[in-house]
């Protein structure tokens, strides 16, 4: 994805690129989109009333100390860049970004004040080169069964989440913990299980205790390898503990389960009326598709307007 979004913003910059040789003139003094570059040990000379403005900037080459504090309203940070070593403590007061990207360099750690950026979403880096975050930024799935949690406080994700890895997580508590329920801004969710793996299989436990918020619009669920899915995946509906009641996942416009490759029942879909996509592949158990598939009562077929079905 990183190389999408270096040429992304090589495209849109086009004239708004200068280097530290260059002299800022009045044509880029409001410029939204900015590429810099610096020279050896020379600092790039932009000034404060232009860097205001910067909502996405591409940088390469070292990164000076308090070069980034001028860029208050930053949104989009890519550095670039094998000399770039370390991230300044001041990355932690560009309170808007919500993009960082350090997959270019040599960068090792990030500085505790990143946990400041509350509305950082996406943060991509290389692996080869990179060794630990702060304490209060953990790696999701690196350590079985305790970084989920980490989600729980995460309390302004919005738009789609992705979560991989989930045999790392090791029961249905722990999978509660991200609070999926409690984020009604998430409308694209996929839960995924590594292919190749062993020992004890606990997807059922794990599936049951990521119940998201009824705002869900679209759900994909891949390498599951419980029997069963959970009532809530059969039935289309979450709980709410604290009301007592179910709710429907009425919201859902898009359904996609591929190689759950050990379950032999179909969720039940005919009462979820904005259903537009589905996609079922590699379900081998699944032998048959009977009437509770199209849910039950009066509930009519949902309006699917593109399905797929592979065995």
């Amino acid at each position: 994805m990183h190389d999408l979004v270096h040429d992304l913003a090589r495209s849109v910059l086009g004239s708004k690129s200068i280097c530290a040789s260059d002299n800022v003139s009045d044509e880029i003094r409001q410029a939204r989109y900015m590429s810099l570059k610096s020279v050896g040990d020379e600092s790039c000379a932009i000034s404060k009333e232009a860097a205001k403005y910067v909502r996405v900037l591409l940088f390469e080459g070292k990164v000076f100390h308090d070069m980034l504090l001028d860029f208050k309203s930053l949104h989009v940070l890519i550095l670039k860049g094998k000399d770039v070593e370390e991230l300044p403590i001041s990355i932690g007061k560009l309170i808007h970004l919500r993009f960082v990207d350090i997959s270019y360099t040599r960068i090792e750690y990030l500085p505790d004040p990143i946990e400041k950026l509350y509305y950082l979403q996406t943060l991509i880096v290389d692996e080869a080169y990179f060794k630990k975050l702060p304490n209060t930024l953990k790696a999701l799935g690196r350590e079985r069964g305790r970084t989920i949690v980490e989600l729980g406080s995460l309390k302004n994700l919005k738009g789609t989440l992705e979560i991989h890895n989930l045999e790392e997580v090791c029961d249905k508590e722990d999978a509660k913990s991200a609070h999926l329920f409690q984020k009604p801004n998430i409308f694209k969710l996929k839960f995924t299980w590594s292919e190749l793996r062993e020992g004890e299989i606990n997807d059922e436990n794990v599936l049951e205790g990521l119940q998201p918020h009824s705002n869900l619009k679209s759900l994909e669920i891949d390498g599951f390898k419980g029997r069963n899915f959970p009532l809530w995946i059969l039935k289309m509906v979450v709980h709410d503990d604290l009301e007592g009641w179910w709710i429907g996942l009425n919201h859902l416009r898009e359904i996609r389960l591929t190689h759950c490759k050990e379950c032999d029942k179909i969720p039940m879909l005919g009462h979820l009326p904005h259903l537009k996509r589905l996609y079922l592949h590699d379900l081998t158990n699944v032998r048959s598709i009977d009437s509770s598939f199209y849910g039950i009562g009066s509930y009519s077929t949902p309006s699917s307007s593109s399905n797929g079905v592979q065995r």
